[in-house]
């Protein structure tokens, strides 16, 4: 995946208009509220990994279900996603967090939702769209294959032409959620990378 392979994303997010009940406009207006959650003061603990997973699952069709074995390391894997950098966020054990949450794709939102500058959203959508091609279960539970992904989602945020890209998607992104009635916030450069693909991936949908 590569910065031109995003660039319709803009005129879509300006064309679509979505239903203020949708599915799709619940994302936009629930995302600030799980953030401040996840972000808190305070070291995250069990409790947190709890509530944030809970939230996260919100946005997946699946049931939340956690692996008691993997608790303790799912917790440690917060911690160090809250204060990962772009420098050193491949140290953090994705794996952990998904063994206990029995999906990557969910420890994606998760990590996601604690470090919104470092960590993309993944899902068989977006990852359809990266790889022009179907791709099967087997492949979405490879933490190695989300990590591949959030190095091209890097590297796409580091490319000199992103910042007019960033700005007409952020632009664009702000029209929408004034037309849903929705309090203006900011994405993070990984988000609108993240957003975009989705955007342009085959379970974007307008209906719920």
């Amino acid at each position: 995946m590569e910065l031109i392979d995003l660039l319709p994303a803009v005129q879509r997010i300006r064309d679509v208009n979505l239903d203020a009940a949708s599915r799709a406009a619940t994302y936009l207006r629930t995302y600030p509220d799980i953030i401040a959650t996840a972000i808190a003061p305070g070291e995250p603990d069990l409790s947190r990994l709890h509530r944030v997973a809970l939230m996260a699952y919100g946005w997946m069709p699946r049931v939340l279900r956690l692996n008691p074995e993997h608790l303790s390391s799912a917790v440690l894997v917060l911690k160090k996603g809250l204060v990962a950098t772009a420098d050193n966020w491949t140290m953090v054990p994705v794996e952990d967090l998904a063994n206990c949450l029995n999906s990557v794709v969910g420890a994606s939102k998760v990590l996601h939702f604690t470090n919104p500058q470092v960590f993309p959203i993944w899902d068989s959508g977006v990852e359809r769209f990266r790889q022009r091609a179907e791709v099967s279960q087997y492949h979405m539970r490879q933490p190695q294959n989300y990590v591949n992904y959030a190095r091209e989602v890097h590297v796409i945020a580091q490319a000199r032409e992103f910042g007019p890209f960033f700005s007409l998607v952020s632009e664009a992104f702000q029209a929408r959620l004034k037309a849903l009635g929705i309090a203006p916030y900011q994405v993070s450069k990984v988000r609108a990378i993240e957003a975009a693909a989705f955007e342009l991936s085959d379970e974007h949908t307008d209906a719920d």
